[in-house]
């Protein structure tokens, strides 16, 4: 069960760590570099993410890690949670999972949602403190309660699987819906799922379709998989090989066991229809990632 939630973790820390911040005022970057060189504990905060919004590498971040760690000093919870995620993923310092829980601990008490998301997989996983499956599952639901989407994701995961909570389905689909109406792709794939094979809800192929699609469209791997082989099977809708190989082709390079599917597959394919694949790939690909960009 751990393996599944750090190979998830490891998904949602491969996102820049800026949008886990809170956004920065804005005020010009003058008047908060004055206010943050004058003490103001916020200034000094949102001076960080400055610094990490420019940050070329995780070693570039040192300067934003001094001032976050001024401001955590003064009490600042989002400082505190951002020094957290700093020691946690070893961005301008060195990765060290007890300096993370500590002041993961200080902004979870105070209620920072991403501090009890991140304090909660601590837990869960064993980093930094003895595994605790209870202690992880009480920070994160207090994070999903929060309105986080990762943490309504895994606290769905939580009760789909039975860890450290009664496996319940219908509670695991009530939160993955939660995380998808806020446009988490991962949710929403694991929601196309539930109502593929008919867990925690009556089974329908075309709200199957409808939430691999919104993943999908979002560049999530899974959601792109499991779209395709909708369109293989026609399975919720009209069976179409071109587009099923465009969805398999942008899985490829990130699954190599599709290669082989890809390469049975386009047996039965004219060569029209693949370079038309190829080319509706292409242009998947584009779309998601200006939609991830904005």
């Amino acid at each position: 069960m751990t393996i599944f939630f750090k190979h998830a973790l490891t998904l949602l820390l491969l996102l820049p760590v800026t949008p886990i911040l809170l956004a920065k005022d804005s005020l010009p970057l003058m008047q908060i570099t004055q206010q943050a060189l004058a003490g103001d504990a916020k200034a000094q905060c949102n001076l960080g993410v400055s610094y990490m919004e420019i940050a070329r590498s995780p070693k570039d971040c040192s300067e934003a890690v001094k001032l976050f760690r001024k401001s955590a000093d003064q009490g600042n919870v989002q400082a505190q949670s951002n020094l957290g995620l700093a020691y946690y993923l070893g961005h301008g310092v060195k990765k060290n999972p007890g300096e993370a829980l500590k002041w993961f601990r200080m902004a979870a008490e105070k209620g920072h949602r991403v501090a009890q998301f991140f304090y909660g997989i601590m837990f869960l996983n064993g980093e930094g403190v003895p595994q605790n499956t209870s202690e992880a599952v009480k920070w994160i639901r207090k994070s999903a309660e929060q309105g986080n989407h990762s943490a309504q994701l895994y606290v769905g995961k939580l009760y789909q699987d039975g860890l450290g909570v009664p496996k319940n389905q219908r509670e695991a689909v009530k939160w993955y819906r939660r995380a998808a109406d806020q446009g988490n792709p991962e949710a929403q794939n694991e929601l196309g799922l539930c109502y593929g094979e008919g867990l925690g809800v009556f089974r329908s192929a075309s709200r199957a379709v409808k939430w691999y699609r919104l993943a999908a469209d979002q560049g999530e791997m899974n959601g792109q998989f499991n779209l395709g082989r909708c369109y293989a099977a026609g399975y919720g809708v009209k069976k179409n090989m071109v587009e099923a190989y465009a969805l398999w082709k942008l899985v490829e390079p990130q699954n190599p066991r599709v290669r082989k599917l890809l390469t049975n597959f386009s047996k039965e394919m004219t060569p029209e229809q693949i370079l038309e694949g190829q080319k509706r790939a292409e242009q998947r690909r584009r779309a998601a990632q200006t939609k991830n960009d904005r």
